[in-house]
């Protein structure tokens, strides 16, 4: 595996370097991201939407096929499950469809999704926070991705995950000032 700076892909696995065995897809049960800072806001931090995929293909996810965590949320319309549930809105309002926070941790935060049975994938795929195309700059940016083929839900910032691989730190893009899919 290797970071990508380009727009939307926390990482992707291309053969020839990192990743699992071989450099190839990674199995994981749970996958934990440790978010340093936002693109400017200095008390709030979210995204929208992270998908992971497996030879180009999204893998189906809903609400009934994970449970996600967070350091903290801004309240029950912001909960960490929307951001891993493929089949929400991209676009438009955030409420319900996002993870937010801004009522405890600000902008350092871990969020996590553990799933349900193990996952095997190669790219994972962000789409940052924004509200209808503004707000852009309570988007995640410096994320350091860590995956386990073990159940871990410790939503404490920069603690060790049990039998963890870090895929590295990256700077996630900002969003567009659209309302589109970034």
């Amino acid at each position: 595996m290797h970071v990508l700076q380009h727009r939307r892909k926390a990482f992707r696995s291309d053969g020839s370097s990192g990743g699992g065995p071989g450099g190839g897809p990674i199995t994981a049960r749970t996958v934990v991201f440790d978010i340093a800072t936002s693109w400017g806001d200095a008390s709030l931090v979210g995204v929208r939407s992270i998908e992971f995929k497996l030879n180009g293909a999204t893998l189906s996810l809903t609400s009934s096929d994970f449970t996600a965590y967070a350091t903290s949320s801004f309240s029950g319309d912001f909960l960490p499950g929307p951001t891993f549930d493929t089949s929400l809105s991209k676009t438009g309002g955030p409420t319900g469809t996002q993870w937010f926070d801004g009522a405890g941790a600000g902008v350092i935060n871990r969020l996590i999704v553990v799933f349900n049975a193990d996952q095997t994938f190669d790219e994972i795929v962000v789409n940052n926070s924004h509200a209808s195309g503004f707000s852009t700059n309570r988007g995640a940016r410096n994320v350091e991705i860590i995956h386990t083929l073990d159940v871990y839900s410790d939503t404490t910032y920069g603690a060790a995950v049990t039998n963890g691989t870090s895929l590295g730190s990256t700077e996630w893009p900002q969003h567009v000032a659209s309302d589109v899919v970034d």
